[in-house]
């Protein structure tokens, strides 16, 4: 019990980049005094921007900024938290502070207002797969005093959601507004959602309720994706004709029925939009998110802080956005040096299980093998199908033992596993022995058979090194 609690534990501690005066320093520039470790990933997303520009400029003057560093003049005030969350703690998710800053602004307006009008969408089971933007829609709805019908309909101005949509374009690059989608949802209080298992939801003439639609619902969403039917309807290039301009302000109609007969409940419906994340941004999350971890440990235990944080920094300048590898590689260059730091003691150990190379949902090769902290295992899965086949999935599980996964930061890279993949192309499963020697199951059974005619000391060269072409770095 005792061991799950500080595993929990260890997990509100956020790996960040910056030393203990530093973190003493940012909370008086910004005027409060806290344990900037757990505060800071939500605050960056409460914080006006005006206190944002303080920590930024600081950041900058101690030499700390490691990404391209932006016109914040320019940027909105979101933008620059998540600018500074990328800075401060590489890896975190921006979807998770945001849901918590978000969560901490209803709680703080109901409580200080006595008003519950924003809708609890911290409360909305998802993933780390979608990161929400804003509202773009929302109705309420009186359908309880209502005589009963079997079908109840919304109109949604065009105009309206136009509007709502287009700003949140305007604040987001091209590649990023490929990737956004439209959630429907229907409430019941602006705490509780009801579950949309639809009998029929009809737009506009169209039956849109799908077996896609369904898959997602029952597989933990309580959303309905509309995303084509709003980009067809809302999402259109400058109008140049008259005709346009009359189609554009027409009303979107929604039709409900629900498989419960539950229609009279609801009392609120809104749409709300989100990015759908690449398999290969998460995956390069990953890889900051355990580089991150590292990097921590190594700045806390160094007698000189302050010259392992600026080497650090000095790694982290090869992250290119969007680029899977270079994320890959920070992670194998702090692996490296931290195990070179702990020296070979860290990997001593006894025969463990055999470590399979391929992935137990494909039975492909490993590319970049994870595992959650609570797996008892030493087998990993690969994080890229981890995440294609979780896409349409609330609930995330290992699929080797089943054990819950509940967000990214359950999550680690192996980098005994990795090593084994970069130097080792054997398709068969691997052993792993004191002071890292190296052997296939082949080896090891003709070993146990005949120990005397196949002395260990024939394997002396296979054994697990960090890796030379990323130490150069």
């Amino acid at each position: 019990m005792n061991l799950l609690y500080n595993r929990k534990s260890s997990l509100r501690q956020k790996p960040h980049i910056l030393t203990t005066e530093q973190i003493c320093e940012l909370g008086e520039i910004i005027g409060m005094k806290f344990h900037i470790r757990e505060l800071v990933p939500t605050m960056l997303f409460r914080l006006k921007k005006r206190k944002l520009e303080a920590i930024y400029r600081y950041l900058s003057e101690h030499h700390l900024l490691h990404d391209k560093e932006p016109l914040i003049a320019d940027l909105q005030t979101h933008r620059l938290g998540k600018y500074l969350l990328s800075t401060i703690y590489p890896g975190y998710s921006a979807a998770r502070a945001r849901n918590f800053a978000y969560r901490d602004y209803r709680e703080c307006r109901e409580k200080e207002y006595g008003t519950v009008d924003p809708l609890a969408y911290d409360y909305v089971p998802t993933t780390e797969m979608f990161e929400r933007l804003d509202e773009v829609f929302r109705v309420d709805v009186n359908w309880q005093n209502e005589e009963r019908l079997s079908k109840h309909t919304i109109k949604i101005p065009v105009h309206t959601l136009k509007k709502s949509i287009d700003r949140i374009d305007a604040v987001n690059d091209n590649k990023s507004i490929q990737n956004i989608e439209y959630h429907l949802y229907l409430w019941n209080s602006t705490k509780t959602l009801l579950k949309p298992l639809c009998k029929s939801l009809i737009i506009n003439s169209n039956q849109i309720w799908t077996g896609r639609q369904q898959k997602l619902v029952n597989g933990g969403f309580m959303h309905i994706d509309i995303s084509q039917q709003i980009k067809q309807y809302v999402r259109r290039r400058s109008v140049t004709n008259e005709a346009e301009k009359a189609e554009l302000k027409r009303y979107i109609s929604v039709e409900v029925e629900l498989a419960d007969e539950n229609e009279r409940n609801i009392s609120h419906i809104s749409i709300c939009a989100v990015i759908r994340m690449p398999s290969n941004e998460l995956v390069s999350q990953l890889y900051m998110q355990t580089a991150t971890e590292i990097m921590y440990k190594s700045i806390q235990s160094s007698p000189y802080p302050l010259i392992t944080q600026q080497m650090m920094i000095q790694v982290l300048k090869q992250k290119e956005d969007g680029h899977l590898d270079s994320a890959e590689d920070i992670f194998m260059t702090c692996m490296s040096t931290y195990v070179d730091d702990k020296g070979k003691r860290s990997f001593d150990m006894e025969m463990i299980e055999p470590t399979p190379l391929q992935d137990p949902l494909t039975q492909k090769r490993l590319q970049h093998p994870v595992k959650s902290i609570f797996c008892k295992h030493k087998s990993c899965f690969d994080a890229s199908t981890f995440f294609d086949h979780h896409a349409d999935l609330q609930l995330w599980h290992c699929p080797i033992c089943f054990v819950q996964i509940k967000h990214l930061e359950e999550l680690r890279m192996d980098y005994l596993t990795k090593l084994e993949i970069e130097q080792y192309h054997q398709a068969e499963p691997l052993y792993i022995m004191r002071n890292n020697l190296v052997l296939t199951e082949t080896e090891l059974f003709a070993f146990q058979r005949e120990p005397y005619n196949h002395p260990l000391d024939t394997h002396v060269n296979k054994r697990l090194k960090t890796l030379a072409h990323v130490q150069a770095t």
